[in-house]
């Protein structure tokens, strides 16, 4: 019926939609995940792994790549969904969200910068990510978690040009990597066409597969 591109976030790869890909392939959509490899592929890059127009999906950081990807290529967008992702007005960054210093997050990270990445502490990992998933699948998400490449689309600003593009927000309404609040935030200062919402952590990949399959399903179904 639809063409989903699943873009993953920032630490995680193409792996993290394991459960959700079936679950669209078989409502009868065509699913591609793009891996990321650590943040060191670029809007350009994705663009050129797709077979044509499609609804991008971004969770988290990958907010920010479907953003640039539909600036690039705007009609390679048919519709933008922000999974509990980083929907940034016009010349906003991340850090303008506030709530960096002392944060989980903040814990969490580990930035290197001689080898110019970044990454989440294993400890760490499953209270900012994965708190509401079963305790295995939380163990084996952290082993498979990999460091990112430092870039400036990681913290610089958005592009000034706004995205001419029908937007979706998908809220976790029990996230402790990006606050509700945050999302609320965002999708306010960003007007979106529909807001839903997943009574989950970070990470309904996981934890919420079906839930979340069916939200993108009723999404693609509306265009």
């Amino acid at each position: 019926m639809a063409d989903i591109a699943l873009v993953h976030g920032s630490f995680h790869g193409a792996w993290c939609w394991e459960r959700v890909t079936p679950l669209l392939t078989a409502a009868g959509h065509r699913v591609h995940t793009p891996d990321l490899d650590g943040g060191r592929k670029s809007a350009a890059d994705v663009l050129s792994e797709l077979d044509g127009p499609a609804i991008l999906v971004g969770h988290s950081s990958g907010g920010m790549l479907i953003s640039a990807l539909a600036r690039l290529a705007p009609e390679s967008a048919t519709a933008l969904v922000y999974l509990s992702g980083f929907l940034l007005a016009p010349g906003r960054t991340p850090h303008d969200l506030g709530g960096g210093r002392g944060s989980l997050f903040d814990r969490a990270l580990v930035v290197d910068r001689e080898a110019g990445t970044m990454a989440i502490r294993p400890e760490l990992a499953g209270e900012l990510f994965y708190h509401d998933c079963d305790p295995a699948d939380a163990a084996r998400a952290t082993a498979r978690l990999t460091p990112e490449a430092l870039r400036r689309g990681a913290s610089g600003p958005a592009e000034e040009s706004e995205v001419d593009s029908t937007r979706f927000y998908v809220e976790c309404l029990d996230d402790r990597a990006l606050d509700p609040a945050k999302q609320r935030r965002m999708y306010t200062e960003t007007p979106v066409e529909a807001v839903y919402s997943l009574d989950s952590g970070h990470s309904p990949f996981l934890s919420r597969p079906t839930e979340l399959a069916g939200v993108l399903d009723a999404i693609a179904r509306s265009r």
